[in-house]
């Protein structure tokens, strides 16, 4: 009884989650924000079908020489989803490209996938049993290299406290995992209680980490990333408009100087290469510029830690500025009014609400 409880308890976590999540969805429509509504919706299956399971239901089928619990088959393919969909999430927060871990996280969860259906001797279970662990541990490398990147990049003293409650979810996550899995192992009549403790643990570390995103959706873009300065130009690098970001530090780039030179890369690749290459990063040791394209302007950020994340919130920025400012541009003027300032962050803060004034 205390197990379906638990499970009730999550499923409610999960269910009110969702719900306030569908409005961040439609307005701010980023991979890492859809991979993490993702996972909640395949968590909450999850657990219905293990709530099912421990009500007594129980479907079989024959498949491939073995009879096949279809609700422990579901219940544990829409975990690992969950974990990959989740870890990815936290992944493309913290970077703008694949890396390994993220790779090997898609490769071992689609090994251990395909292994549950093909489990027929016990060296496949011990196989599989060894993807499983694997991809755990990976697992936990990226949720701890994520906090380890949240709490030292803090930058925002006003959302010190916050951001303290979305990594106390990760560590409720941690703690009651390892409860279950020690208190089972070592006591195997506590199954019943305290091994059931990792469903809530699950449940309400995500249901913390989502009512900060629900609150504050972009909350981790300028912690984490570190951005410094946007420049948007136009093509031939003229400066229109340039902006810094909350921060301890100061930036003191000059917009003219930094578009003009930029705009001289892109034409020097054109004259190497012979066709037009669109930039999207350049790199310079440990500090980076991220290029944004559109029709008639480009935007330039300048940050420490490139991420999923911020490249698509500074690519509709860009968008949305040059579709505001192209009337502008087409008259060849690039010094904007006061007023048109005053419009332009407006529409800079809907987006991204952690910027200083712009210039």
């Amino acid at each position: 009884m205390f197990s379906v409880l638990i499970r009730f308890v999550v499923i409610a976590e999960f269910i009110a989650l969702i719900y306030l999540m569908i409005s961040i969805i439609g307005k701010y429509r980023y991979v890492p924000l859809i991979l993490y509504f993702s996972s909640l919706i395949l968590m909450l299956l999850a657990v219905l079908f293990d709530t099912f399971g421990y009500l007594g239901v129980n479907i079989e089928v024959s498949i491939v020489g073995r009879n096949l619990d279809v609700i422990d088959y579901f219940f544990t393919e829409f975990v690992i989803l969950a974990v990959i969909t989740w870890g990815l999430s936290l992944h493309f927060v913290d970077y703008d490209k694949f890396t390994w871990p993220s790779l090997a996280l898609v490769m071992i969860g689609s090994g251990v996938t395909v292994g549950e259906i093909l489990e027929t001797s016990k060296f496949a279970n011990i196989v599989n049993l060894i993807l499983e662990v694997a991809g755990l541990f990976l697992f936990a490398y990226i949720v701890i290299n994520h906090y380890i990147k949240s709490r030292w990049g803090l930058r925002l003293k006003a959302m010190r406290t916050f951001l303290m409650f979305y990594i106390i979810g990760f560590l409720i996550l941690i703690v009651m995992g390892l409860i279950s899995l020690v208190s089972v192992a070592l006591y195997p009549e506590t199954e019943a209680t305290l091994g059931h403790l990792w469903v809530l643990g699950l449940g309400t570390s995500l249901f913390m980490s989502g009512l900060l995103l629900v609150k504050y959706p972009t909350i981790l873009l300028i912690n984490i990333s570190r951005p410094k300065r946007f420049i948007l130009a136009t093509m031939d690098g003229t400066p229109i408009i340039s902006f810094g970001f909350i921060s301890t530090e100061k930036s003191d780039l000059d917009p003219e100087v930094v578009g003009s030179a930029l705009s001289g890369v892109s034409s020097l690749l054109k004259t190497i290469v012979g066709v037009e290459v669109p930039l999207k990063t350049i790199s310079f040791g440990e500090y980076h510029i991220m290029v944004f394209m559109s029709r008639k302007l480009v935007g330039y950020l300048f940050v420490e830690n490139p991420s999923r994340i911020l490249r698509e919130s500074m690519s509709r920025i860009t968008e949305e500025l040059e579709e505001m400012l192209s009337s502008i541009v087409e008259e060849g003027l690039v010094v904007l009014t006061p007023k048109v300032l005053s419009k332009v962050r407006n529409k800079i803060m809907e987006i991204f609400p952690y910027v200083e004034q712009a210039t």
